[in-house]
């Protein structure tokens, strides 16, 4: 409750800068994404303050345009001074996914942020769609998350997505991939992760709608 009260009043404050700016500026629709995001944590802040997290069920989402939207917060991710490129390599028409929206956020902010942080001064970061993956007698949309960084270590790999695992050191905790994991399996989806010094592509494979 005391986290929602300056959330809301971040967003009314908001709201006023939105009509002072008009509906037709660039302004306007960053201000949109922004109360989005707020919202967002909302429904996190209140998952967590229930004893039993509500049950939110997957729903059909179009992967590609729900990647659209989240380009300006993907452009912001490097940071620090990074050149780093965001590349959409998003295959035309692909199949809407079964999922959770709110997960689906969370678990491309999070491989991305990681991507981005990997890259060590400049270099790009791709996302990609495939449709009509299919894999033991299902069928999937694949979405790929690619960067060129220097790799991950081999000791790091072998437990990737277990918590308390990081690659940043530091006082990072090493859950966000263990998350990011489970996120997947509870749309019953998967992960998979190949990398070498020439970069790392996380695969992920969500069911398709049929």
């Amino acid at each position: 409750h005391e986290a929602n009260n300056p959330l809301t009043i971040i967003k009314n404050y908001l709201q006023i800068l939105s009509m002072k700016q008009g509906d037709q500026s660039q302004t306007s629709e960053d201000i949109k994404l922004i109360k989005s995001e707020i919202d967002r944590v909302a429904r996190i802040l209140i998952g967590l303050r229930e004893t039993k997290e509500p049950e939110v069920k997957a729903q059909q989402i179009n992967i590609n345009q729900l990647l659209e939207k989240m380009q300006l917060m993907f452009t912001s991710a490097p940071g620090d001074g990074k050149n780093v490129a965001i590349k959409f390599d998003l295959a035309p028409g692909a199949p809407n996914v079964w999922g959770k929206p709110d997960a689906v956020k969370q678990i491309l902010t999070n491989l991305v942020k990681n991507a981005a942080e990997a890259i060590n001064n400049s270099g790009s970061i791709r996302l990609i769609t495939r449709g009509n993956v299919y894999l033991r007698d299902q069928i999937f949309v694949q979405l790929c998350v690619v960067d060129d960084g220097p790799g991950i270590a081999p000791q790091v790999m072998a437990k990737l997505f277990t918590a308390g695992i990081s690659t940043k050191g530091g006082l990072h905790t090493g859950t966000g991939l263990a998350i990011v994991n489970k996120l997947i399996a509870d749309m019953h989806g998967q992960i998979s992760c190949q990398s070498d010094t020439n970069g790392t592509m996380f695969s992920i494979l969500l069911p398709q709608v049929r």
